[in-house]
């Protein structure tokens, strides 16, 4: 009996030694997944703080303004720039309109007139003074006269000009056979090529002498390079009949004026 006893006791406390290591175990087994959730969640929680990091952003107050203030706009439109087609070119300034010889209206007559009578003026009044038809009639010749070409009594002839009438068409004939020579010995590069734009104007002033060779007296143009090649037309005019006044040979003033344009 005793042996029945002690066996019954021995397994009443290995029983009972099993349930509380059952219990001991249900109660870790849930404080170590409490432990656990509250990582997870302190974690999750870390990470949302990161990505979204509170920002502050400040706001622009309102302009407060009085009521006497008083704001006034211009009316505008809107005006869409268009694009500008820019040509380029690397060929000269063209010679819109091909030297000749001005045929002056009234105005411009009047201005070639001043600008002729200032040529004239500055002559040297000691050497080759200009003289009327009165102050030819006198019995000692006098040397070296001058007499403009409106004034001689027979006008120079120019080579070509021979069968001319009178001195109205020798004059015309004389005219026009300048113009062409202007037209095709002038060069109007040099007016571009000094930077000149737009209509020029040049006067030229020759003698015709007693021989019938024509000498340069002066030039009037808006560049001295144009003067210059004034100059050199002004060699390259034939020699002629001289012009008669009084019967006998005289230097004859003449003055030619030229124009053309020049557009860049």
């Amino acid at each position: 009996m005793k042996n029945v006893k002690h066996t019954r006791d021995s397994e009443n406390a290995i029983t009972e030694k099993s349930s509380k290591h059952d219990t001991n175990l249900r109660k870790n087994s849930m404080l170590y997944f409490q432990i656990g959730l509250i990582l997870c969640l302190l974690g999750a929680y870390t990470a949302l703080e990161y990505n979204f990091e509170q920002k502050t952003y400040a706001v622009a107050q309102p302009l407060e303004l009085e009521d006497d203030d008083t704001f006034y706009v211009k009316p505008f439109t809107v005006v869409e720039e268009q694009p500008v087609k820019q040509e380029t070119s690397n060929s000269k300034p063209k010679v819109l309109v091909e030297p000749k010889i001005i045929e002056d209206d009234e105005v411009e007559a009047k201005e070639t007139k001043k600008i002729v009578d200032a040529i004239v003026n500055d002559l040297p009044k000691d050497k080759t003074p200009i003289v009327d038809d009165r102050d030819l009639n006198i019995e000692k010749p006098v040397e070296d006269i001058i007499v403009p070409v409106n004034l001689v009594e027979n006008v120079p002839v120019y080579p070509g000009c021979e069968g001319a009438a009178d001195n109205k068409a020798k004059l015309k004939c004389m005219s026009d056979k300048l113009s062409g020579l202007v037209q095709s010995k002038f060069d109007t590069d040099i007016a571009s090529e000094n930077g000149l734009s737009g209509k020029q104007r040049i006067f030229i002033q020759f003698k015709i002498l007693k021989s019938g060779e024509v000498q340069f007296v002066d030039s009037r143009a808006p560049h001295k390079a144009l003067e210059k090649e004034a100059q050199r037309l002004a060699a390259r005019i034939p020699s002629m009949k001289p012009g008669i006044q009084n019967g006998r040979a005289v230097e004859v003033l003449y003055t030619l004026p030229i124009l053309f344009q020049v557009q860049n």
